[in-house]
């Protein structure tokens, strides 16, 4: 049994997801403006209504601290299969940030080769801790 001040990271289902939108969505803002337009929030709620992306909260006294939201994507030509964290952020994360763990075994539960992100330099200090590495750098230049 689980106490309300545990913070535990939830896969929301499905028929709960608009019941969490609402504290949601403003923090799902915050972390769209370093995705430099390439998603809406309308986009990512229909992806995750049509259960293309997962949604997860990281909850405490039935308040949301936070949220991450992942992809599953298969390429047949090489047979690899990788979950991407597309979005994460919220307040509170040195409460709960540790629990993407769970994130991480959700995705070797489903036959994935790999779990992958993009994000700020700071997410790599982060995510360090729990056996995530920098693979790559990304080089931008806006035209518009």
């Amino acid at each position: 049994m689980y106490s309300l001040d545990e913070v535990r990271l939830l896969g929301v289902k499905t028929e709960l997801l608009e019941c969490c939108l609402t504290e949601v969505v403003p923090m799902l803002k915050k972390a769209l403006v370093y995705a430099r337009n390439r998603h809406t929030v309308e986009r990512v709620i229909e992806d995750l209504r049509k259960r293309e992306m997962q949604l997860w909260i990281a909850i405490q006294n039935i308040k949301i601290l936070g949220f991450a939201i992942t992809k599953i994507d298969y390429t047949p030509a090489t047979n690899y299969k990788v979950a991407y964290i597309m979005f994460i952020g919220g307040t509170k994360m040195h409460k709960w940030i540790h629990l993407t763990k769970y994130i991480i075994e959700w995705a070797r539960q489903n036959g994935c080769d790999a779990v992958e992100g993009y994000g700020r330099d700071g997410w790599e200090r982060v995510f360090k801790r729990y056996g995530l590495k920098k693979i790559q750098t990304v080089f931008s230049i806006a035209l518009k």
